[in-house]
């Protein structure tokens, strides 16, 4: 996820965190009894910068408050934000079986990689039509439809950090910075400055 998601899970729910760089981690544990209005299933949320400024100022907030407090308050509307935030159609499920997670790590190394599922195969050890099927079935997407939205993913972590439009197609492995912007573009349906912009500004 980019800085500007955050994953809403279920009570009871196991689940790990993986960090591929340095971090920082929020997490909120709200009683059952006031779920009601947030998702019923796992998801990824949108964190607008109202939601993270709020965020950042309720880790000031020492443990032993009062729910009715004025810090109570402010993880009251932080709750209200959460159940108001989008759910991000860019969540990117992971397979399991080894030959597919191996190729997935070799891609997160060299995003730039544009090897084909034939190439894919003659690397780990599978045919095209293998890795093609498993991926539907662990992931439920094909694999561009998942390679495109690693790239979301990664160009959506760049533009957070103020990297240029140049700089993360190069990265990504595209030819051209116009054929990254049209990719982001028909995916989010706004280019990347603009959906950098909006991020910092209008949400």
């Amino acid at each position: 996820m980019p800085p500007e998601q955050g994953v809403w899970l279920l009570p009871e729910i196991e689940h790990e965190v993986i960090a591929v760089s340095n971090v920082e981690l929020t997490s909120f544990y709200f009683e059952v009894s006031l779920l009601d209005a947030l998702p019923d299933e796992c998801c990824v949320l949108s964190v607008n910068a109202f939601l993270k400024a709020l965020i950042k100022e309720a880790n000031t907030i020492k443990s032993d408050y009062e729910w009715h407090s004025t810090d109570g308050r402010l993880l009251h509307l932080i709750l209200d934000r959460l159940v108001q935030a989008p759910n991000e159609i860019f969540q990117l499920p992971y397979p399991k079986d080894h030959r597919l997670l191996n190729l997935l790590r070799e891609i997160q190394s060299s995003p730039e990689n544009n090897n084909t599922l034939d190439e894919w195969g003659r690397v780990v050890g599978a045919s095209s039509r293998t890795l093609s099927r498993l991926f539907k079935k662990e992931t439920g997407l094909s694999y561009s439809e998942w390679r495109q939205r690693l790239n979301i993913q990664i160009a959506i972590s760049q533009l957070s950090f103020g990297k240029s439009i140049t700089s993360i197609s190069l990265y990504l492995g595209y030819e051209s910075p116009s054929s990254f912007i049209h990719m982001f573009k028909t995916k989010t349906g706004m280019t990347p400055n603009f959906y950098r912009d909006s991020s910092k500004y209008s949400k």
